[in-house]
């Protein structure tokens, strides 16, 4: 008896994780590291509350961060996705972005793959 074989597509090269640590350099090439961690407050360049951190998305094959998935609101489910790169600052518990409130409104929503 045949039957269809199935199909089983390849493994992510990217994982969510509850933290993880980023490297950060400013203008002056010096650097610093931060951890970010699940439930961290996200902060727009005009002070503007974007939302709290879901998760870290990892490239397994670079091995680091490469964004930051936040929920926009505590009470409704609006996931959106971060570049490190726009991230200026990770304190103890906030990240300070170095967009505007408008441009956090226009990241990519999470649709369940980072890629």
């Amino acid at each position: 008896m045949y039957t269809e074989p199935s199909f089983q597509p390849p493994p992510s090269p990217y994982r969510l994780f509850e933290s993880g640590v980023i490297h950060l350099t400013d203008e002056n090439k010096s650097s610093r590291s931060g951890e970010i961690n699940r439930g961290m407050s996200i902060i727009s360049r005009d002070g503007y509350l974007a939302g709290y951190v879901a998760a870290v998305v990892v490239d397994l094959i670079k091995n680091r961060v490469i964004s930051v998935l936040f929920n926009r609101g505590r009470q409704v489910v609006d996931y959106r996705l971060v570049s490190v790169d726009t991230i200026e600052y990770v304190g103890e518990y906030v990240i300070l972005l170095n967009i505007n409130r408008a441009y956090t409104a226009s990241l990519s929503e999470w649709r369940g793959r980072p890629d």
